[in-house]
């Protein structure tokens, strides 16, 4: 493993732990809101909003770890009846398309936190700076990006080997 592939997995890793965490307070926090206003007519204020925050964090944050584990939808059927050296050229152009589209993803998600930021704009409700949590989408996207480039390096040495 070279030093650029265990600091892209440090990345992921450190990344999807904080998926997770999301994640375990998007639970207690959706439960703890339908309890307080079901049960005692007191909801969290803006629990909706902070909602929407995590859910984007633990799914861009995911996705990097989700490509690292090779546990993306694939559908195969075509490709898995190609010989081994051409599949790993169909997969190399298709990570590099994928590369381009989340290198859009990071560019258009950072353009938007910061004019979200040039504008001051705060999430309704709660008045916190939205910009900080829309660089979620921008961080998710440039890690999913280390890990189609480690992605393309694999179909790149298949390729030279032949396998």
């Amino acid at each position: 493993m070279t030093r650029f592939e265990k600091a892209v997995r440090g990345i992921t890793g450190t990344l999807c732990y904080i998926a997770t965490a999301m994640l375990a307070v998007l639970m207690l926090l959706g439960t703890s809101d339908v309890v307080g206003r079901y049960f005692f007519n007191s909801p969290i204020k803006g629990a909706f909003e902070i909602s929407e925050i995590l859910l984007a964090g633990t799914v861009f944050f995911g996705l990097a770890y989700t490509s690292s584990i090779q546990r993306h939808v694939q559908v195969d059927t075509f490709v898995i009846l190609l010989p081994p050296r051409l599949r790993a050229a169909v997969g190399c152009v298709i990570s590099f398309l994928s590369l381009l589209i989340f290198v859009l993803i990071g560019w258009q998600g950072t353009e938007l936190a910061m004019t979200s930021w040039e504008q001051h704009r705060l999430i309704d409700v709660i008045y916190v700076p939205i910009a900080p949590f829309q660089l979620f989408v921008a961080l998710g996207a440039l890690s999913v990006c280390l890990e189609l480039i480690l992605e393309m390096r694999s179909f790149i040495s298949a390729i030279r080997k032949g396998l």
